[in-house]
């Protein structure tokens, strides 16, 4: 997935606000577009710790993102 991997910069060492940016791109870009009807989040795994920067978007900022989203998309 395209926005799966982060970036690791020294005051985001995990990636996350990265990771969480750029979910919050793709999702705005897909509210601008009532064409599009659903969208398919891959089922992500545990994330083990220490945190890795290859690490999907459970526990992670970028899973409020998501959460946010469906919740406005979905109508809910």
């Amino acid at each position: 997935m395209l926005f799966r991997s982060a970036k690791a910069q020294p005051d985001d060492p995990y990636g996350q606000l990265f990771q969480a940016a750029a979910y919050e791109a793709l999702y705005q870009e897909i509210a601008k577009r009532p064409y599009v009807i659903g969208s398919f989040s891959w089922s992500y795994e545990m994330i083990d710790t220490p945190r890795r920067l290859t690490d999907g978007v459970r526990g992670r900022a970028a899973e409020a993102v998501m959460a946010k989203w469906y919740a406005l998309l979905g109508g809910n």
